[in-house]
């Protein structure tokens, strides 16, 4: 047995955990040293923080990457924040959440908002300058710029296209990166930007405070958005913006995917090819929009705002195709390599 990494509080079976006091648990080098490290060892990586801790999204995005758990102490018992459910040690901890049905206390969902991952595709050549997707998707959804970015937080660089491009150069053929929106508005995603076979991959998710709370509203700015990718940028590949409630930073309190409601969902040329479709036929069908150049156009589909049911109407949508042809369209094979971070 090797020696733990310094964070290491305590281990029992396959899980290894790290407390933290803090009221802002952020994607810091040591926490990224940490869940590398447990990913070696063949470990499943466990955060430990207190009742009023709060996790930040690219922290959160590495911990769940890395198959990680999040629990909350509480009186020396553990909480599981998939659930509710609480424990008396952490190796007590199912593998798979318990159906409790308590709530998690103390979660602040006074503010609505977006969720978004959206991925183009690039040519690998000295010509290419990554960050187009992030800019535009920023800008579209919060009427800002990305304000800073690094390979950790706090975001120490000012925003710069030239920068994060050189940097993520470095990483090939994969790695991740930290995008702030810092004090210009409260927003963080994590960029990511690997090598497939197609070329060269770049993929932006994250969470942004939204402005109002009309879903009508924010679904058309959805659309507004994924159609400004399908038409600026030469080779989307799958986008989707979603909207959850949260506080008026984007701090975690608990695990959010059961809450978000998707609004508005873009598929590139090579999703559509896959799935073995024509844009502008399966834009009718199912009331998308074709946007971008004539030969290899994407389709924008709202989900809101139309009599049916959210939900119906991505079930109409997917029944269309199977399981394969999904997977085929979502993941473009990528060139095998480990990079930065975790």
């Amino acid at each position: 047995m090797g020696v733990d990494h310094p964070l290491v509080d305590g281990r029992a079976g396959h899980y290894v955990w790290t407390e933290s006091l803090a009221d802002r648990v952020c994607y810091s080098e040591l926490l990224g040293g940490f869940l590398g490290w447990a990913a070696r060892e063949g470990l499943r990586p466990v955060v430990v923080t207190h009742p009023n801790g709060r996790m930040t999204f690219p922290l959160w995005y590495q911990l769940m990457s890395a198959g990680g758990l999040w629990l909350r102490k509480e009186n020396r018992q553990f909480r599981d924040l998939r659930s509710g459910a609480v424990y008396s040690r952490i190796e007590d901890v199912p593998d798979t959440p318990e159906d409790s049905g308590l709530p998690v206390p103390g979660v602040d969902d006074s503010h609505v908002w977006w969720s978004f991952s959206v991925s183009v595709q690039h040519r690998a050549d000295t010509s290419t300058t990554l960050g187009g997707v992030a800019e535009i998707v920023w800008r579209e959804l919060t009427g800002t710029a990305p304000a800073a970015w690094g390979w950790w937080e706090p975001c120490l660089m000012a925003w710069d296209r030239d920068g994060y491009t050189e940097s993520a150069k470095t990483l090939m053929p994969y790695g991740r990166m930290v995008i702030s929106g810092a004090d210009h508005w409260a927003g963080q995603a994590i960029g990511v930007v690997r090598r497939n076979s197609f070329g060269v991959e770049e993929a932006v998710t994250g969470m942004a405070v939204a402005t109002g709370t009309d879903v009508a509203a924010l679904g058309q700015k959805a659309v507004q958005a994924l159609e400004a990718v399908g038409a600026m940028m030469p080779m989307p590949t799958v986008g989707l913006v979603s909207v959850l409630r949260g506080g008026p930073e984007v701090l975690l309190g608990l695990p959010v995917i059961g809450s978000v409601t998707p609004l508005a969902v873009v598929a590139g040329p090579r999703a559509t090819r896959a799935l073995g479709v024509d844009a502008h036929s399966f834009a009718s069908k199912n009331g998308g929009l074709v946007r971008g150049p004539g030969r290899f156009p994407s389709v924008v589909l709202p989900l809101a705002g139309s009599t049916e049911d959210v939900w119906r109407r991505i079930g109409d949508v997917v029944s269309q195709f199977s399981t394969d042809q999904w997977v085929a369209a979502m993941n473009p094979p990528a060139t095998k390599g480990a990079g930065h971070a975790s």
